[in-house]
């Protein structure tokens, strides 16, 4: 599972992710704002593949193309395995996310 914390200064609505065999998003079922200091899921089954490079897409508005956030991490799924990552920034432009060690 991979918990993302929203603590940016900027509206979010939304985290995509892109791996290496796929693309996952998470929102709020009636995409309604993700307040500062909520925290959105992705969940994944042994079946999903989700090794390899992962990078972040942050929504801004709920009709709007997902951005990217700068860097990319490198995960492995193991079972049981949680990886905690929070959102940081004043603007789209310079979000930065880090994974809570």
């Amino acid at each position: 599972m991979i918990t993302v914390t929203n603590m940016a200064s900027f509206p979010v609505y939304g985290f995509e992710i892109a791996y290496e065999n796929g693309y996952s998003g998470t929102s709020y079922a009636d995409v309604s704002l993700v307040e500062k200091g909520d925290s959105l899921d992705f969940t994944f089954t042994k079946g999903d593949d989700y090794h390899g490079n992962v990078t972040f897409f942050v929504k801004t508005d709920s009709e709007e193309k997902a951005h990217p956030v700068k860097g990319t991490f490198p995960l492995e799924p193991y079972e049981d395995q949680i990886y905690t990552f929070t959102l940081i920034g004043d603007k789209k432009e310079n979000a930065q996310m880090y994974l809570e060690r």
